[in-house]
């Protein structure tokens, strides 16, 4: 698509490039989650019951890959730091906390980073991990009020899988004992998640499940290229105001030109993978310069 390239210097170039790749390549949050509000409304009212009224719980974010629920639960977790007072979150994932050990060993480093950790780590995982939340209400000193722990399990599928289900055994037992205010989300792309469970960790889960379809019509799967490509000169800047306004005018451009609108169909009936849909515009975005600001296909 050859057009007149606007006069643009290397700040603003790095600048596009900075916010532009970022939320093409999942490093930051998209300005709008498109067709995801009521997802997020929901997760956020759970998070803000075990926050703000110190109510344990539990459910799982159920939805296939690539249908945005790890920018639902981020964007609640955001939203829940706007209004709410002082709480932990620990992240753990199946891909990487390959064992019960090693998420106790990862739990215990994200809500004690101050601490020694070693002597913690000792013992029977149900003794180490209660070890870990006396440690944390002891921390708020006497009658000071313990800080809510959130923990989001990304492929929760994984960890189920671990031999005895130990750690989630003790998640979903302190949520449910409510000795600890405690919220558990995890986050999974089989819809039989809950039949992976034992008998005895299945008791103690709620069987809340917060179910997150993506884009529902081609429309919002397109619009969702056109959030993470648009500039704001205010929120990505530095950048000039004109550039701006022709950066987005070339994405609207491209966005509509019949090869690439073929090709987002194409990955909207394929599978509706959001992050594969925005990575095919990178490349295009990475090459701009400040000799040719305007990314081309």
């Amino acid at each position: 698509m050859p057009a007149r390239q606007p006069s643009a210097t290397d700040a603003d170039v790095r600048s596009i490039k900075r916010a532009v790749l970022g939320r093409l390549y999942g490093r930051a949050p998209l300005p709008t989650l498109v067709g995801l509000d009521a997802a997020v409304d929901a997760v956020h009212t759970l998070l803000r019951q075990t926050v703000a009224s110190s109510e344990g719980n539990t459910a799982l974010v159920v939805g296939p890959r690539g249908s945005g629920k790890t920018a639902v639960v981020e964007r609640a977790l955001a939203r829940l730091g706007e209004h709410s007072g002082a709480h932990h979150v620990v992240r753990l994932s199946g891909f990487v906390h390959t064992s019960d050990r090693l998420a106790l060993r990862d739990i215990a480093r994200q809500l004690l980073a101050t601490q020694d950790l070693e002597h913690v780590l000792v013992g029977s995982f149900a003794d180490a991990f209660a070890y870990i939340l006396g440690l944390l209400r002891t921390s708020r000193g006497a009658g000071g009020p313990v800080a809510p722990v959130l923990f989001v399990l990304e492929e929760f599928d994984l960890l189920a899988q671990h031999p005895k289900q130990a750690l989630l055994y003790a998640l979903f037992d302190v949520a449910q004992s409510q000795q600890t205010p405690v919220a558990v989300l995890g986050l999974t792309a089989r819809i039989d998640a809950v039949d992976l469970l034992e008998k005895r960790v299945k008791s103690r889960f709620s069987h809340r499940q917060i179910f997150v379809h993506g884009a529902a019509s081609l429309e919002d799967f397109a619009q969702i290229a056109a959030c993470a490509l648009r500039v704001d000169a205010a929120r990505d800047g530095p950048v000039a105001d004109a550039l701006a306004l022709q950066f987005n005018r070339r994405v609207a451009d491209i966005l509509a030109a019949a090869p690439v609108a073929q090709h987002v169909a194409s990955l909207f009936e394929f599978g509706k993978d959001a992050r594969q849909l925005l990575r095919v515009f990178a490349p295009a975005v990475a090459r701009i310069s400040a000799a040719a600001p305007l990314p081309d296909v």
